[in-house]
Protein backbone atom coordinates (compact mmCIF):
# COMPACT_ATOMS: atom_id res chain seq x y z
CA UNK A 1 0.00 0.00 0.00
CA UNK A 2 1.42 3.45 -0.82
CA UNK A 3 2.67 5.56 1.96
CA UNK A 4 -0.05 8.18 1.58
CA UNK A 5 -2.76 5.67 2.08
CA UNK A 6 -1.02 4.15 5.10
CA UNK A 7 -0.78 7.61 6.59
CA UNK A 8 -4.44 8.20 5.89
CA UNK A 9 -5.38 5.01 7.67
CA UNK A 10 -3.16 5.91 10.64
CA UNK A 11 -4.90 9.33 10.80
CA UNK A 12 -8.34 7.61 11.00
CA UNK A 13 -9.32 8.47 7.42
CA UNK A 14 -12.32 6.65 5.97
CA UNK A 15 -12.07 3.68 3.61
CA UNK A 16 -11.54 4.06 -0.11
CA UNK A 17 -14.41 4.08 -2.61
CA UNK A 18 -13.74 0.46 -3.49
CA UNK A 19 -13.77 -0.52 0.17
CA UNK A 20 -17.05 1.35 0.72
CA UNK A 21 -18.77 -0.64 -2.01
CA UNK A 22 -17.36 -3.80 -0.47
CA UNK A 23 -18.77 -2.87 2.92
CA UNK A 24 -22.18 -2.23 1.40
CA UNK A 25 -22.10 -5.62 -0.30
CA UNK A 26 -21.34 -7.30 2.99
CA UNK A 27 -24.21 -5.57 4.74
CA UNK A 28 -26.60 -6.51 1.95
CA UNK A 29 -25.60 -10.18 1.84
CA UNK A 30 -28.52 -11.24 4.04
CA UNK A 31 -31.02 -9.37 1.86
CA UNK A 32 -29.63 -10.39 -1.54
CA UNK A 33 -31.92 -13.35 -2.12
CA UNK A 34 -35.02 -11.37 -1.15
CA UNK A 35 -34.05 -8.42 -3.34
CA UNK A 36 -33.29 -10.69 -6.29
CA UNK A 37 -36.71 -12.32 -6.01
CA UNK A 38 -38.37 -8.88 -5.98
CA UNK A 39 -36.34 -7.81 -8.96
CA UNK A 40 -37.33 -10.91 -10.94
CA UNK A 41 -41.03 -10.46 -10.09
CA UNK A 42 -40.89 -6.84 -11.31
CA UNK A 43 -39.09 -7.59 -14.49
CA UNK A 44 -35.81 -5.80 -13.58
CA UNK A 45 -32.31 -6.93 -12.72
CA UNK A 46 -30.83 -7.18 -9.30
CA UNK A 47 -28.06 -4.71 -10.14
CA UNK A 48 -30.67 -2.09 -11.00
CA UNK A 49 -32.02 -2.26 -7.47
CA UNK A 50 -28.67 -1.47 -5.81
CA UNK A 51 -28.22 2.05 -4.63
CA UNK A 52 -24.81 3.62 -4.64
CA UNK A 53 -23.69 5.14 -1.39
CA UNK A 54 -21.61 7.63 -3.34
CA UNK A 55 -24.63 9.54 -4.70
CA UNK A 56 -27.53 10.20 -2.36
CA UNK A 57 -30.30 10.54 -4.97
CA UNK A 58 -32.05 7.34 -3.78
CA UNK A 59 -33.48 6.62 -7.22
CA UNK A 60 -35.75 3.62 -7.59
CA UNK A 61 -35.33 1.22 -10.44
CA UNK A 62 -37.81 1.20 -13.34
CA UNK A 63 -39.17 -2.17 -12.21
CA UNK A 64 -39.82 -1.11 -8.62
CA UNK A 65 -43.27 0.01 -7.47
CA UNK A 66 -43.14 3.74 -6.65
CA UNK A 67 -44.16 4.86 -3.20
CA UNK A 68 -46.46 7.48 -4.72
CA UNK A 69 -48.78 4.70 -5.82
CA UNK A 70 -49.58 3.92 -2.20
CA UNK A 71 -50.59 7.56 -1.71
CA UNK A 72 -52.78 7.40 -4.81
CA UNK A 73 -54.42 4.19 -3.58
CA UNK A 74 -55.14 5.83 -0.24
CA UNK A 75 -56.67 8.80 -2.04
CA UNK A 76 -58.83 6.50 -4.12
CA UNK A 77 -60.03 4.70 -1.02
CA UNK A 78 -60.88 7.98 0.66
CA UNK A 79 -62.87 9.06 -2.40
CA UNK A 80 -64.73 5.74 -2.37
CA UNK A 81 -65.72 6.16 1.27
CA UNK A 82 -66.69 9.77 0.62
CA UNK A 83 -68.96 8.70 -2.24
CA UNK A 84 -70.51 6.04 -0.02
CA UNK A 85 -71.16 8.62 2.67
CA UNK A 86 -72.78 11.02 0.22
CA UNK A 87 -74.97 8.23 -1.16
CA UNK A 88 -76.08 7.27 2.33
CA UNK A 89 -76.89 10.89 3.13
CA UNK A 90 -78.98 11.23 -0.04
CA UNK A 91 -80.95 8.05 0.72
CA UNK A 92 -81.50 9.20 4.29
CA UNK A 93 -82.76 12.53 3.01
CA UNK A 94 -85.14 10.89 0.54
CA UNK A 95 -86.50 8.61 3.25
CA UNK A 96 -86.76 10.93 6.24
CA UNK A 97 -86.87 14.42 4.77
CA UNK A 98 -88.99 14.20 1.63
CA UNK A 99 -91.82 16.68 1.65
CA UNK A 100 -95.09 15.51 3.13
CA UNK A 101 -97.56 18.20 2.10
CA UNK A 102 -98.28 18.58 -1.61
CA UNK A 103 -98.89 22.13 -2.75
CA UNK A 104 -101.22 21.29 -5.59
CA UNK A 105 -101.22 24.87 -6.85
CA UNK A 106 -97.70 24.17 -8.10
CA UNK A 107 -99.01 21.38 -10.33
CA UNK A 108 -101.51 23.30 -12.44
CA UNK A 109 -99.83 22.26 -15.66
CA UNK A 110 -99.88 18.59 -14.67
CA UNK A 111 -103.49 18.63 -13.45
CA UNK A 112 -104.90 20.70 -16.30
CA UNK A 113 -102.87 20.10 -19.47
CA UNK A 114 -105.35 22.07 -21.58
CA UNK A 115 -103.59 25.17 -20.26
CA UNK A 116 -100.43 24.10 -22.11
CA UNK A 117 -102.08 23.69 -25.50
CA UNK A 118 -101.16 20.00 -25.75
CA UNK A 119 -103.19 17.82 -28.06
CA UNK A 120 -105.77 15.76 -26.26
CA UNK A 121 -105.41 12.59 -28.34
CA UNK A 122 -102.74 10.77 -30.29
CA UNK A 123 -103.17 8.90 -33.56
CA UNK A 124 -101.61 5.55 -34.28
CA UNK A 125 -101.65 5.79 -38.06
CA UNK A 126 -98.99 8.01 -39.59
CA UNK A 127 -101.35 9.24 -42.33
CA UNK A 128 -103.87 10.60 -39.86
CA UNK A 129 -103.76 14.18 -38.71
CA UNK A 130 -105.49 16.01 -35.91
CA UNK A 131 -109.21 16.16 -36.58
CA UNK A 132 -109.39 13.17 -38.94
CA UNK A 133 -110.37 10.88 -36.06
CA UNK A 134 -112.81 11.79 -33.28
CA UNK A 135 -111.09 12.57 -29.97
CA UNK A 136 -113.29 11.57 -27.04
CA UNK A 137 -110.69 12.16 -24.36
CA UNK A 138 -112.61 13.67 -21.42
CA UNK A 139 -111.62 16.70 -19.41
CA UNK A 140 -109.42 15.24 -16.61
CA UNK A 141 -110.49 17.91 -14.14
CA UNK A 142 -114.24 17.22 -14.30
CA UNK A 143 -116.17 14.31 -12.75
CA UNK A 144 -118.15 12.45 -15.41
CA UNK A 145 -120.88 9.83 -14.98
CA UNK A 146 -121.10 7.00 -17.48
CA UNK A 147 -123.45 7.57 -20.39
CA UNK A 148 -124.84 5.29 -23.07
CA UNK A 149 -126.38 1.82 -22.88
CA UNK A 150 -124.49 0.86 -19.71
CA UNK A 151 -125.26 4.05 -17.80
CA UNK A 152 -128.02 2.48 -15.69
CA UNK A 153 -125.94 -0.54 -14.70
CA UNK A 154 -122.95 1.69 -13.99
CA UNK A 155 -125.03 3.84 -11.63
CA UNK A 156 -126.45 0.75 -9.90
CA UNK A 157 -122.94 -0.58 -9.36
CA UNK A 158 -121.91 2.77 -7.88
CA UNK A 159 -124.81 2.65 -5.40
CA UNK A 160 -123.85 -0.87 -4.37
CA UNK A 161 -120.25 0.18 -3.71
CA UNK A 162 -121.35 3.19 -1.63
CA UNK A 163 -123.63 0.97 0.47
CA UNK A 164 -120.76 -1.46 1.12
CA UNK A 165 -118.37 1.36 1.99
CA UNK A 166 -120.75 2.76 4.59
CA UNK A 167 -120.84 -0.57 6.44
CA UNK A 168 -117.04 -0.95 6.62
CA UNK A 169 -114.73 -0.14 9.48
CA UNK A 170 -113.40 3.32 8.52
CA UNK A 171 -109.88 2.50 9.71
CA UNK A 172 -108.94 -0.17 7.21
CA UNK A 173 -105.33 -0.86 6.35
CA UNK A 174 -105.89 -0.35 2.64
CA UNK A 175 -108.60 0.59 0.14
CA UNK A 176 -108.19 -0.11 -3.58
CA UNK A 177 -109.72 2.27 -6.14
CA UNK A 178 -109.68 1.66 -9.88
CA UNK A 179 -111.17 0.11 -12.98
CA UNK A 180 -111.98 -3.44 -14.11
CA UNK A 181 -108.72 -4.91 -12.78
CA UNK A 182 -109.58 -3.63 -9.30
CA UNK A 183 -113.20 -4.72 -9.69
CA UNK A 184 -112.03 -8.32 -10.03
CA UNK A 185 -110.47 -8.01 -6.57
CA UNK A 186 -114.03 -7.98 -5.24
CA UNK A 187 -114.92 -11.07 -7.26
CA UNK A 188 -117.01 -9.46 -10.02
CA UNK A 189 -116.69 -8.05 -13.53
CA UNK A 190 -118.96 -6.15 -15.90
CA UNK A 191 -119.95 -3.55 -13.28
CA UNK A 192 -120.94 -6.16 -10.73
CA UNK A 193 -122.99 -8.30 -13.12
CA UNK A 194 -120.68 -11.28 -13.60
CA UNK A 195 -118.78 -13.33 -11.05
CA UNK A 196 -115.07 -14.09 -11.37
CA UNK A 197 -114.04 -17.45 -9.98
CA UNK A 198 -111.24 -17.55 -7.43
CA UNK A 199 -110.23 -13.88 -7.37
CA UNK A 200 -112.25 -12.90 -4.30
CA UNK A 201 -110.91 -15.84 -2.27
CA UNK A 202 -107.35 -15.00 -3.35
CA UNK A 203 -107.91 -11.38 -2.35
CA UNK A 204 -109.28 -12.32 1.07
CA UNK A 205 -106.30 -14.58 1.81
CA UNK A 206 -104.15 -11.48 1.60
CA UNK A 207 -106.41 -8.62 2.62
CA UNK A 208 -108.81 -10.13 5.16
CA UNK A 209 -107.46 -11.02 8.58
CA UNK A 210 -110.36 -13.41 9.15
CA UNK A 211 -109.10 -15.41 6.15
CA UNK A 212 -105.46 -15.30 7.24
CA UNK A 213 -104.44 -12.08 5.53
CA UNK A 214 -101.73 -9.78 6.85
CA UNK A 215 -103.82 -6.64 6.24
CA UNK A 216 -107.46 -5.64 6.21
CA UNK A 217 -108.57 -4.19 2.88
CA UNK A 218 -111.41 -3.59 0.46
CA UNK A 219 -111.53 -3.08 -3.32
CA UNK A 220 -113.80 -0.71 -5.24
CA UNK A 221 -113.46 -0.89 -9.00
CA UNK A 222 -115.72 -0.50 -12.03
CA UNK A 223 -115.20 -1.93 -15.49
CA UNK A 224 -114.57 0.61 -18.29
CA UNK A 225 -113.94 3.42 -15.81
CA UNK A 226 -111.60 6.25 -16.74
CA UNK A 227 -110.16 8.90 -14.46
CA UNK A 228 -113.14 11.30 -14.64
CA UNK A 229 -115.53 8.39 -13.90
CA UNK A 230 -113.60 7.54 -10.74
CA UNK A 231 -113.71 11.23 -9.81
CA UNK A 232 -117.51 11.03 -9.99
CA UNK A 233 -117.61 7.99 -7.70
CA UNK A 234 -115.45 9.79 -5.15
CA UNK A 235 -117.42 13.03 -5.27
CA UNK A 236 -120.67 11.12 -4.86
CA UNK A 237 -120.05 9.37 -1.57
CA UNK A 238 -117.81 6.38 -2.33
CA UNK A 239 -115.08 7.19 0.18
CA UNK A 240 -116.81 9.58 2.58
CA UNK A 241 -116.80 7.01 5.38
CA UNK A 242 -113.25 5.73 4.83
CA UNK A 243 -109.89 6.84 6.26
CA UNK A 244 -107.53 3.91 5.62
CA UNK A 245 -103.83 3.86 6.25
CA UNK A 246 -103.20 3.37 2.53
CA UNK A 247 -105.10 4.37 -0.58
CA UNK A 248 -104.17 2.19 -3.56
CA UNK A 249 -105.05 3.95 -6.82
CA UNK A 250 -104.89 2.19 -10.18
CA UNK A 251 -106.58 4.02 -13.05
CA UNK A 252 -105.69 5.39 -16.49
CA UNK A 253 -105.46 2.33 -18.72
CA UNK A 254 -108.79 3.05 -20.43
CA UNK A 255 -107.93 6.73 -20.87
CA UNK A 256 -104.82 5.69 -22.77
CA UNK A 257 -105.71 2.48 -24.60
CA UNK A 258 -109.41 3.11 -25.28
CA UNK A 259 -109.80 6.88 -25.60
CA UNK A 260 -106.28 7.39 -27.01
CA UNK A 261 -105.68 10.34 -24.66
CA UNK A 262 -102.24 11.89 -24.88
CA UNK A 263 -99.71 11.04 -22.20
CA UNK A 264 -100.14 14.40 -20.42
CA UNK A 265 -103.91 13.96 -20.33
CA UNK A 266 -103.59 10.45 -18.91
CA UNK A 267 -101.26 11.70 -16.17
CA UNK A 268 -103.72 14.51 -15.42
CA UNK A 269 -106.59 12.02 -15.28
CA UNK A 270 -104.74 9.93 -12.68
CA UNK A 271 -103.39 12.82 -10.63
CA UNK A 272 -106.74 14.59 -10.33
CA UNK A 273 -108.05 11.42 -8.66
CA UNK A 274 -105.01 11.36 -6.36
CA UNK A 275 -105.48 15.03 -5.52
CA UNK A 276 -109.15 14.63 -4.61
CA UNK A 277 -108.54 11.59 -2.40
CA UNK A 278 -105.58 13.25 -0.67
CA UNK A 279 -107.70 16.30 0.12
CA UNK A 280 -110.39 14.09 1.67
CA UNK A 281 -107.90 11.92 3.57
CA UNK A 282 -104.71 13.97 4.12
CA UNK A 283 -103.24 11.73 6.84
CA UNK A 284 -103.20 8.59 4.70
CA UNK A 285 -100.49 7.11 2.53
CA UNK A 286 -100.97 6.88 -1.22
CA UNK A 287 -99.75 4.11 -3.48
CA UNK A 288 -100.07 4.78 -7.20
CA UNK A 289 -99.77 1.70 -9.36
CA UNK A 290 -98.50 2.24 -12.88
CA UNK A 291 -100.50 1.30 -15.96
CA UNK A 292 -100.28 -2.45 -16.49
CA UNK A 293 -99.10 -4.02 -19.75
CA UNK A 294 -101.88 -4.77 -22.22
CA UNK A 295 -102.27 -5.28 -25.93
CA UNK A 296 -103.10 -2.37 -28.23
CA UNK A 297 -105.87 -4.56 -29.61
CA UNK A 298 -107.05 -7.25 -27.14
CA UNK A 299 -108.57 -9.24 -30.01
CA UNK A 300 -105.26 -9.49 -31.86
CA UNK A 301 -103.63 -12.92 -32.10
CA UNK A 302 -100.19 -11.59 -31.19
CA UNK A 303 -98.97 -11.35 -27.60
CA UNK A 304 -96.33 -8.72 -28.34
CA UNK A 305 -96.82 -5.32 -26.75
CA UNK A 306 -97.45 -2.53 -29.23
CA UNK A 307 -96.86 1.19 -29.64
CA UNK A 308 -99.29 2.28 -26.94
CA UNK A 309 -97.33 0.38 -24.30
CA UNK A 310 -94.41 2.73 -24.95
CA UNK A 311 -96.70 5.64 -24.16
CA UNK A 312 -97.83 3.85 -21.01
CA UNK A 313 -94.22 3.59 -19.89
CA UNK A 314 -93.82 7.35 -20.34
CA UNK A 315 -96.91 7.92 -18.20
CA UNK A 316 -95.53 5.60 -15.53
CA UNK A 317 -92.22 7.46 -15.49
CA UNK A 318 -94.00 10.75 -14.78
CA UNK A 319 -95.98 9.16 -11.96
CA UNK A 320 -92.80 7.73 -10.48
CA UNK A 321 -91.04 11.10 -10.54
CA UNK A 322 -93.93 12.74 -8.70
CA UNK A 323 -94.00 10.11 -5.95
CA UNK A 324 -90.27 10.46 -5.32
CA UNK A 325 -90.79 14.02 -4.11
CA UNK A 326 -93.19 13.28 -1.27
CA UNK A 327 -92.91 11.02 1.72
CA UNK A 328 -96.50 9.79 1.79
CA UNK A 329 -96.68 8.96 -1.94
CA UNK A 330 -95.33 5.70 -3.34
CA UNK A 331 -95.18 4.33 -6.85
CA UNK A 332 -95.20 0.61 -7.62
CA UNK A 333 -95.38 -1.39 -10.84
CA UNK A 334 -95.98 -5.12 -10.92
CA UNK A 335 -96.57 -5.30 -14.65
CA UNK A 336 -93.27 -7.03 -15.35
CA UNK A 337 -94.66 -10.12 -13.64
CA UNK A 338 -97.12 -10.43 -16.53
CA UNK A 339 -94.44 -10.44 -19.25
CA UNK A 340 -91.96 -12.83 -20.82
CA UNK A 341 -89.05 -11.71 -23.05
CA UNK A 342 -89.03 -12.86 -26.65
CA UNK A 343 -86.05 -15.05 -27.52
CA UNK A 344 -86.13 -13.90 -31.15
CA UNK A 345 -86.66 -10.13 -31.21
CA UNK A 346 -86.06 -9.13 -27.60
CA UNK A 347 -89.45 -7.39 -27.53
CA UNK A 348 -91.57 -7.86 -24.43
CA UNK A 349 -94.72 -9.87 -24.78
CA UNK A 350 -97.56 -10.86 -22.50
CA UNK A 351 -97.38 -14.24 -20.82
CA UNK A 352 -100.64 -16.03 -21.73
CA UNK A 353 -100.57 -17.76 -18.35
CA UNK A 354 -100.65 -14.39 -16.62
CA UNK A 355 -103.00 -12.46 -18.95
CA UNK A 356 -105.25 -14.42 -21.28
CA UNK A 357 -107.53 -11.71 -22.72
CA UNK A 358 -104.87 -9.09 -23.46
CA UNK A 359 -105.93 -6.92 -20.49
CA UNK A 360 -106.83 -8.68 -17.23
CA UNK A 361 -104.64 -10.97 -15.11
CA UNK A 362 -105.73 -14.59 -14.89
CA UNK A 363 -106.16 -16.17 -11.48
CA UNK A 364 -102.53 -17.34 -11.62
CA UNK A 365 -101.41 -13.88 -12.68
CA UNK A 366 -103.51 -12.29 -9.98
CA UNK A 367 -102.02 -14.53 -7.29
CA UNK A 368 -98.50 -13.66 -8.38
CA UNK A 369 -99.24 -9.97 -8.64
CA UNK A 370 -101.13 -9.87 -5.33
CA UNK A 371 -98.14 -11.37 -3.51
CA UNK A 372 -95.97 -8.64 -4.99
CA UNK A 373 -98.46 -5.96 -3.90
CA UNK A 374 -98.65 -7.32 -0.33
CA UNK A 375 -94.88 -7.34 0.01
CA UNK A 376 -94.57 -3.78 -1.22
CA UNK A 377 -97.43 -2.49 0.90
CA UNK A 378 -95.98 -4.11 4.00
CA UNK A 379 -92.72 -2.31 3.30
CA UNK A 380 -94.60 0.98 2.83
CA UNK A 381 -96.27 0.58 6.22
CA UNK A 382 -93.00 -0.29 7.94
CA UNK A 383 -91.23 2.70 6.40
CA UNK A 384 -94.04 5.01 7.41
CA UNK A 385 -94.04 3.75 10.99
CA UNK A 386 -90.34 4.55 11.19
CA UNK A 387 -91.05 7.99 9.78
CA UNK A 388 -93.77 8.66 12.36
CA UNK A 389 -91.54 7.42 15.19
CA UNK A 390 -88.85 9.85 14.09
CA UNK A 391 -91.33 12.73 14.03
CA UNK A 392 -92.57 11.84 17.53
CA UNK A 393 -88.99 11.73 18.79
CA UNK A 394 -88.36 15.19 17.35
CA UNK A 395 -91.49 16.57 19.00
CA UNK A 396 -90.51 15.18 22.40
CA UNK A 397 -86.94 16.42 21.98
Amino acid sequence: MPLGLRGAKRRGAGPTEQEMVSLVDKKDTKRDSKSKNKARSRGGSYDELKVSLLDNDSKTSPGARPKARKTAWDRKRIMRYAALGVGTAVLTFLFFFRQRDVHWENFTKMLNPTATGDKKCFYLNKGHKEGTEPCNCPDPTKAVAKTGPLAEQWKRHHDDMVAIAKRLDPNLDIVFLGDSIIERFSGTSGMGVQGVTGHKAAFDRRFSKNAGGRMEGKAFGTEEDEGPNLLWHIKNGLIDNLTPKIWFIMIGTNDLFEEKCSEDFVVASIMNVVKLVSEKSPESLFVIHGIMPRLDNPKAKTTFLGKIWKRAQNVNSKLRRFCRKYHNFYYIQGGELMLVPSKITGRARIDPKMIDDGVHPTLEGFEKWADFVVERLQKVLEDFEKFKAKLEKKKKG
